[in-house]
Parts: C-alpha cells; sequence; structure tokens
C-alpha cells in the first residue's frame, strides 16, 4: 500500500491500496488456515457466485471498485471533496468450504468480519491511508442475511466502506 492518490489515479490507486489492504492475511485471516493462504484466491473485485456454487471455494470476500462522489467545490473548481464507497461482501457457508454438518461458516464468517472491524478500525492503517490521500475512514455493517442454496445455509454479511479527501482534481 504506497500509492498516492493524485487527480490522474483517483480510482486506481483508491482501489489498489484498499484490496492491498484486504487481501493481506495478517489483517483478515483466511478461515482455512495457513497451508492454503498462498494458494487461494479469497478477495474478488467481482461477485464470483458461480465458483461458490461447488462450496469449495468459499469463504471469501467481495471488494468491488468504489463509487466516487464530489462535494463542496472551491470557489474555482479546482479543489473538491471526494467520497469513496465500497461495498464489501463477505460470504460462508454454513458447514464450512469442507461440507461439514457444524457450524464452521457462522464461525468463520465471524472471524472474517471481526478481522475486518479490527482492520478498518486500526489507527496505523488509517495513518497509512491518509498519508496516501485516503482520510475519514468509516466502516459501517450494513446488511447480514442467511439463505438457502442447494439445501446448504449461506452467510452473507454486507459492509460499506468509506473514505474522504479534499484536493485538487484540475489544474
Amino acid at each position: 500500500m504506497t500509492a498516492v492518490l493524485t487527480k490522474s489515479t483517483l480510482e486506481s490507486n483508491s482501489y489498489a491500496n484498499i484490496y492491498s489492504i484486504f487481501s493481506t492475511r495478517t489483517n483478515i485471516a483466511d478461515p482455512r488456515g495457513s497451508s492454503s493462504e498462498s494458494q487461494r484466491q479469497m478477495i474478488y473485485d467481482s461477485d464470483p457466485f458461480e465458483k461458490g456454487l461447488n462450496f469449495g471455494n468459499l469463504p471469501y470476500i467481495i471488494l468491488p471498485m468504489a463509487t466516487v462522489a464530489y462535494t463542496r467545490f472551491s470557489s474555482d473548481g479546482k479543489v473538491k471533496t471526494i467520497t469513496w464507497t465500497h461495498r464489501v461482501v463477505v460470504r460462508t457457508v454454513r458447514g464450512g468450504s469442507s461440507g461439514g454438518s457444524t457450524d464452521a461458516g457462522r464461525t468463520d464468517m465471524l472471524a472474517m468480519t471481526d478481522d475486518i472491524h479490527e482492520t478498518c478500525n486500526n489507527e496505523t492503517i488509517k495513518q497509512q491511508l491518509r498519508d496516501l490521500g485516503m482520510g475519514n475512514l468509516e466502516l459501517e455493517k450494513i446488511d447480514s442475511d442467511t439463505g438457502i442454496i442447494s439445501q446448504r445455509r449461506i452467510y452473507e454479511t454486507v459492509f460499506e466502506l468509506s473514505y474522504q479527501e479534499r484536493m485538487a482534481v484540475s489544474s
């Protein structure tokens, strides 16, 4: 995570920095354990639901690209406050990726969401983001639901992650 935001990298660097935080396994651990950590993809930029239908790729996190909103323009319009918002989805299956009958999926979900809360409230990470032009990091859990697919219970938690910065966007 070292990509400073500029007027020409408002989306690419902001996404790369957030992705870096979420994909660092010391921040958000893979519930499958350390033996699989370097071998499997756990963070996706779009919904890999088709991959999860065999339940072997769960749990995973979906981190799509952010929406971007401009507010509070300067009198000349060159400086604006920009707000980025990511919808972050965490999915697990009740029996865990092994398909057991226990509540491993619930345990996986709670461990991953605890890690997300801890990571987004970590002052060191928040300061690193501020240094890169991504201040006022806020995390809000907006939904938590369960559903049944192919007779297996799926847990899904949705967060909204936002941050903002006032910066020059034109010369």
